[in-house]
């Protein structure tokens, strides 16, 4: 039995040994991944299984953390790994979304949405049983992606803490930020599907190159049909009543906490 299993652009669902040690996989885009890891392309099938079998067991185990949130811990390891973000979930707090299918909805829209919004692309997920040290099994989860370089809106607008504050960028031009986002979300819900499900200050980046946006975390968004019952949201469809779009809503509301804040600051 196959280790990796290919998906909507690359990998199919696996069957995997669920006992603990054994982590289930599932990987984008082969060659982007053996550039990542720097793996040699000639290695053979069973060969890069294993590479790739051993880097996710390796850092499954790793509890470092450049930020965190409602259902993960976010870390880099720019000596060893550059360019790449590790965000692994923490353990009985499950997202809208497992890693695996976070990892399917970032393949889907990683040609681009929208000229200049960048999404990260995803390399690997995993999950993985393990035991500790108090003897209780628990399930690890991961998923591997491209680290954007950039910084959020939330460091530059509120900071969790005064060593995480981050200056805007020089030129940032807020009016074209907030209409290139408008644009990505509409095609984002038109063309694919998908809805975030959680736009806020610590989603939304500002390349650092071009000053363009970035969207991260698709961990909450919902990809396809809804059903009849219920909106993208959650939200009973009622007929006759239209509901307003709730990540355009809340792109609404960050344009306005980053306009008072060039305001408070820059005026």
């Amino acid at each position: 039995m196959p280790l990796l299993g290919r998906g909507d652009s690359g990998f199919e669902s696996l069957h995997p040994d669920m006992m603990e040690g054994a982590p289930k996989i599932v990987a984008f885009e082969q060659e982007s991944l053996e550039n990542a890891l720097n793996i040699e392309h000639h290695l053979d099938a069973p060969e890069f299984d294993a590479r790739v079998k051993e880097f996710c067991k390796e850092i499954l185990n790793r509890e470092n953390k450049i930020d965190d949130g409602n259902f993960a811990n976010v870390f880099v390891e720019e000596n060893e790994y550059p360019g790449l973000c590790f965000k692994k979930l923490k353990p009985l707090r499950d997202p809208r979304n497992s890693v695996h299918e976070e990892g399917r909805i970032l393949d889907e829209i990683r040609n681009g949405v929208v000229e200049g919004v960048r999404t990260p692309m995803p390399y690997v997920s995993a999950e993985q049983y393990t035991r500790t040290d108090a003897g209780k099994v628990i399930q690890r989860k991961l998923l591997v992606m491209e680290r954007i370089d950039g910084v959020t809106l939330r460091d530059i607008v509120e900071p969790k803490s005064v060593d995480r504050k981050q200056e805007l960028p020089e030129g940032f031009d807020a009016e074209a930020y907030f209409n290139k986002l408008r644009e990505f979300f509409t095609v984002l819900h038109d063309k694919h599907k998908i809805y975030h499900g959680d736009v806020n200050l610590g989603n939304l980046m500002i390349q650092a190159d071009s000053l363009e946006p970035a969207v991260i975390d698709f961990g909450e968004s919902f990809w396809g049909d809804s059903g009849e019952q219920v909106d993208p949201y959650g939200r009973v469809i009622i007929e006759g009543v239209e509901h307003e779009d709730f990540d355009l809503k809340k792109l609404s509301e960050m344009e306005e906490m980053v306009r008072r804040y060039i305001d408070k600051n820059f005026k």
